[in-house]
């Protein structure tokens, strides 16, 4: 027998080679509701490049859907890495689903889930307003009642610090926080331009840039005349950054003490890259500058 056999039996194999390749996933309905959303979302993004990987990207967030329609949800759960909170990650599959299809289907799931998912309107505002143009004037009213209530507890921000943001506190510090309230805001902007104002936008990449607690340097690394260039990535080690590389800033430590070490990339709750917030950044980069861009 080879060394590889020895390893690994051949008959436990398909093979009879082994293959080093392998992902071990966890089947919990959070996660496959998510990934059924994603893969939903990016049918529409290959349309025209790559048709037949679109298409089967949208037939496998449809069977997703379905399987997990069809049996009792998997619950298990494990710090942040089998999914988020199963009601949202659904309607997250809901409105990739309704967007690429335009099926009612997906339109009365979205309906069913806004009284469950609108206890935390700001994390889900994105996926609600996104649903929008294809849903009826019922959603239209409750929607535009709950941005109204939201708008009105963006005071508590407003009142707390200058910069009127949601500063968090606790082991990690708030950019990525700070960039999904102005991705929120962009959505209920461009669907409620009366109630939620532009600089609603404007002030989170605003606190991005520069405009926080302590300092005034950029938080992405190698943007502006100051940015974070000390910083945890896979150049962890070495004591400078990834250009594009986004950190998450200033710390706020009790009772009202903000903190930036920047001198030392170690300080991974202020230091370290995230790339689910370098992706968000681009979005919300982007979507200020298609604002200026409109009449």
């Amino acid at each position: 027998p080879t060394p590889t056999e020895d390893v690994m039996p051949s008959d436990t194999m398909r093979s009879g080679r082994f293959d080093d390749r392998w992902a071990f996933t966890t089947n919990t309905t959070a996660l496959n509701y998510g990934s059924a959303a994603a893969l939903a979302a990016a049918s529409r993004a290959l349309g025209g490049y790559n048709d037949e990987l679109a298409e089967e990207s949208l037939q496998t967030a449809r069977n997703v859907w379905e399987y997990e329609q069809g049996r009792e949800p998997n619950t298990f759960r494990n710090a942040n890495t089998t999914g988020g909170r199963i009601e949202e990650e659904q309607l997250k599959a809901a409105v990739e689903l309704l967007l690429s299809t335009q099926e009612e289907k997906y339109a009365d799931a979205v309906r069913a889930l806004l009284p469950q998912v609108s206890e935390r309107f700001a994390q889900n505002a994105f996926m609600l307003a996104a649903a929008l143009p294809l849903m009826d004037e019922a959603y239209e009213r409750d929607l535009r009642e709950l941005t109204q209530a939201y708008r009105d507890s963006i005071g508590e921000f407003e009142a707390e610090n200058p910069f009127g943001v949601p500063i968090t506190r606790g082991g990690w510090a708030g950019a990525g926080t700070v960039i999904s309230f102005g991705i929120a805001n962009y959505w209920l902007n461009q669907a409620f331009p009366d109630i939620v104002e532009a600089d609603l936008v404007h002030r989170s990449l605003n606190f991005v840039f520069g405009q926080h607690p302590a300092s005034n340097y950029s938080f992405v690394s190698g943007l502006g005349p100051d940015s974070a260039t000390v910083a945890y990535g896979s150049n962890r080690a070495d004591f400078s950054f990834i250009p594009g590389g986004i950190i998450p800033g200033i710390l706020v430590l009790p009772p009202d003490f903000p903190e930036n070490k920047n001198n030392w990339p170690f300080f991974w709750g202020q230091n370290e890259y995230v790339i689910t917030v370098g992706g968000s950044y681009l979005f919300l980069s982007n979507a200020v500058r298609s604002m200026f861009a409109q009449p």
